[in-house]
Parts: structure tokens; sequence; C-alpha cells
């Protein structure tokens, strides 16, 4: 039971740091830094194979993928982009908006996993990948890999429907319960492609 206790803190901690890490980058220039650290803290917790505090361990994760800050400006300002015209496609009346949110709504979807997929290559496979095959290879997973890709965004969707219900819940629980969830998926994801693919890596 203190076993249960003690990771269920860890977890909790791990997310709230995702925030006050991806605050720090400005948002924009944490995303990616601050989500892959997430990713690896989670992974160490649920595997307990480190033993430091947990807010030592994220800020070394953090120093370690935060060579990533230009990536990560670039997609999040593709992500604030596509949810701004989506926003205002909305509140207009034109004729052709139900075909222009579709369009929208599809690639701020595509875009958001292809965010998890980049940030969970560089984490489980950072000797076979740098980022920029690590994000080539996240657009042919988005497409190769649907069904996964469409679990992703129900899992997703889930999430934000706990933050309309109770956001501070969401706060607290919604970042690694994402990345706690999508590891399990993924890494039978990944060990697929490099398998299929091992001539090219």
């Amino acid at each position: 039971m203190e076993l249960i206790i003690t990771k269920l803190y860890q977890y909790v901690k791990a997310s709230l740091l995702f925030w006050i890490y991806l605050i720090r980058g400005f948002v924009v220039y944490g995303l990616v830094p601050a989500f892959c650290s997430l990713i690896a803290v989670t992974e160490d917790v649920k595997k307990d194979q480190d033993h430091e505090k947990i807010s030592v361990l994220f800020s070394r994760y953090y120093q370690k993928y935060n060579i990533f800050k230009l990536q990560s400006f670039l997609l999040s300002f593709l992500l604030i982009i596509t949810y701004n015209l989506l926003f205002f496609t909305v509140q207009s009346q034109g004729s052709y908006s139900l075909i222009v949110i579709f369009i929208l709504l599809y690639i701020l979807g595509i875009t958001i996993i292809v965010i998890t997929y980049t940030c969970s290559f560089l984490v489980f496979c950072p000797e076979k990948v740098n980022f920029k095959q690590a994000i080539a290879l996240a657009f042919v997973s988005t497409i190769k890999h649907f069904g996964v890709s469409i679990i992703l965004l129900c899992l997703l969707g889930l999430l934000f429907a706990i933050a309309g219900i109770n956001f501070l819940l969401f706060i607290f629980i919604a970042p690694v319960l994402y990345t706690y969830l999508i590891s399990f998926v993924i890494q039978v994801m990944i060990k697929r492609i490099f398998l299929i693919n091992k001539s090219l890596f």
C-alpha cells in the first residue's frame, strides 16, 4: 500500500513539474523538452529504475532535451496558429466553414499526434534516431499506424473532457496519465518499426 501511495505521489509530482517546466520555457520553447522529460520520468517511475528525487530527475531530463527548444517553438507555433484559425472559423458563418473546420481539426490532430510520436521516439530510441529522423518517422507513423493514432486522439479527447468537468484534476493527472498509457502502445509500435526497418537505422 505504501509503495502504491509513493508511486501515485511521484506521478502527480511529475505532472505538476511538466506544467512548471512548460511555463518556464514560455510554453513554445518548453513543450518538447518538458514532454520528453515527462515521458522519461514516467518510464523511470513505472520501472522503478531511479531513486533520485522526481524534481532532480525531471530537471536532469529537461536539460538533456532542452537542445530541442527551437524545434519545440516551430511545432508549438503550428499548434497555436491552427488553433486560432479553428477558433475564428468556428465563429464565422461562411458557406465553407464546415469544410475549413474539418481541415483545421485534421491538421490539429495530426500535429498533436506527430508531437507525441516524435517525443516518444526521442526518449525510447535515442541511439537510433535524431530529431529529423524522429519527426519524419512520426509523420509516417501517424498514417501507417492509423489505429494507434485514433486511440491517442480518443485518449486526448477523454482527458480534455475531464478538464471540462474538473480542471484541477486535469492539471494533476492528465499529463502523466497520457504518457503512462501511450508508453505501452508506442513501445510496441516502435519494436515493430525497427524490426521491419533494421537496415534503415
